[in-house]
């Protein structure tokens, strides 16, 4: 009878921990910093999103509070977070839930960061984190998606004197007149 108890209860723990299996984070574009905890260095944190055809953005992670951790991204993509600054910083500060946190840990130089600029295409990551060497989980990480700004075509400044030019020269030409 022991035996049928315990290899009932091995059943149910192992259906339990089999449907425990971690669940996609949706992460939106331009919506601000999604949080991910994860457990222990052998859990992933699983993120997914869409770019539209013709959509390019800004793929953007960085450590939350304990300075030091290291992330490693796989899935779609590949790369480790490191200590460096990356040049996009042009997105809109303090939305989403964890806005002000993520925001100054992305520009704080104890925490590590990754970015990456993405085309048009569906995209499935896993994170790991260590941990500070394996010892300090749960750990935190922020990761957000942003459409860089559309820059100014070149002839926009032309096109700006030209008008004003146009309109001094018109002013002129009245006051002349008169």
């Amino acid at each position: 009878m022991r035996k049928f108890v315990f290899c009932i209860a091995t059943i149910v723990t192992a259906l339990f921990f089999a449907t425990q299996q971690s669940k996609a984070v949706p992460v939106g574009l331009d919506a601000g910093w999604v949080n991910g905890t994860t457990p222990d260095a052998n859990t992933p944190l699983l993120f997914e999103f869409t770019l539209d055809p013709g959509v390019s953005a800004y793929f953007s992670l960085t450590d939350c509070c304990d300075p030091g951790d290291i992330w490693t991204i796989t899935g779609t993509f590949s790369g480790v977070s490191t200590f460096e600054f990356f040049s996009f910083n042009e997105f809109q500060q303090g939305i989403g839930d964890f806005g002000l946190q993520y925001d100054s840990e992305w520009f704080g130089s104890a925490f590590s960061h990754f970015q990456l600029l993405l085309g048009p295409g569906a995209y499935a990551l896993s994170i790991f984190g260590n941990g500070i060497d394996g010892e300090q989980f749960p750990a935190s990480v922020g990761v957000r998606i942003d459409a860089p700004a559309v820059p100014l075509p070149a002839a926009f400044p032309l096109l700006a004197v030209g008008l004003s030019m146009l309109g001094f020269t018109g002013c002129w030409k009245r006051k002349a007149a008169v």
